[in-house]
């Protein structure tokens, strides 16, 4: 599943981890996330699987791997060097949070 989040898109794994019952675990790959930004997202993704799966909330487990800017490139550059003018993340949080 992706989400297109403004610049950025957001890549996810679903992993079925086996205990006495399914666990699900949702990884997220994407820029670093603010703390905001990432409790909305695991609200709604935790809330839409339970919704289609009917695992209850408390079984689904959500990870984030956030990536510094010196980790992201495109066009040959790094996101350090020339950062995407449309993201929301925790690299330019001060210019659009309130």
């Amino acid at each position: 599943m992706t989400i297109d989040m403004h610049f950025y898109t957001v890549n996810c794994q679903l992993l079925i981890i086996n205990f006495k019952k399914n666990m699900p675990a949702i990884i997220i790959n994407s820029i670093e996330m603010t703390d905001k930004q990432k409790a909305v997202i695991a609200d709604k993704f935790i809330s839409v699987f339970s919704e289609v799966s009917g695992v209850p909330k408390d079984r689904i487990y959500l990870f984030f791997n956030g990536f510094d800017l010196n980790e992201c490139a495109t066009g040959g550059k790094l996101f350090s060097e020339n950062p995407p003018k449309n993201a929301k993340a925790k690299f330019n949080a001060a210019e659009w949070e309130k």
